[in-house]
């Protein structure tokens, strides 16, 4: 079958298959371009890419522009060691695609089954999410209330010196009654 790895491959240099799709055209790379950002496309989708979409990676939308001027400039654009690992695991795919041949690839590499939560995980992973939020809201409140309690003390410490026995410091316990009680 095409997909398997050619036969005489090292297996340190054999790259499994789905490191070897560009994520654009979901075909084998040809001539791979590894951006900054670390995402990869083939020649042809990132020419494509960089024709549509202002110089940005269609993935992560990092600017590529300046990387991509310096990298043409010293040739450097396409992933040497990745095209050739690729080129060495799947001869015969790279050379379909380079020859213009429609893709063989297996259907199911495109739809993968999709996975189905078992009872009650959403649940759980739902409810997880909302102790977590209980509990750093709770913990939030807590420090603000100890916050507003020692500034109301210092006000009252302060203005018990000013004068004593005012109806400021009334209202300030009457403030304090209210927010706390």
């Amino acid at each position: 079958m095409l997909l398997e790895h050619k036969a005489g491959a090292h297996p340190e240099d054999t790259l499994p298959l789905d490191e070897c799709v560009c994520s654009i055209c979901l075909d084998i790379y040809v001539e791979p371009v590894t951006m900054p950002c670390q995402h990869t496309l083939c020649m042809p989708c990132f020419q494509e890419n960089c024709a549509k979409v202002n110089l940005r990676c269609p993935m992560c939308r990092r600017r590529v522009s300046t990387w991509m001027r310096k990298a043409v400039r010293n040739a450097g654009l396409v992933n040497r060691s990745l095209w050739d690992r690729v080129r060495r695991s799947y001869p015969q795919l790279c050379q379909r695609r380079l020859n213009g041949q429609d893709s063989i690839m297996d259907e199911d590499y495109y739809h993968s089954p999709p996975r189905l939560c078992e009872p009650g995980e959403m649940r759980q992973e739902f409810e997880n999410m909302l102790r977590k939020y209980e509990e750093e809201r709770r913990k939030e409140d807590e420090l603000e209330r100890r916050m507003s309690e020692e500034y109301i003390a210092h006000l009252l410490a302060t203005n018990k010196h000013r004068s004593i026995g005012s109806n400021h410091t009334k209202t300030l316990w009457q403030v304090w009654v209210f927010l706390f009680f």
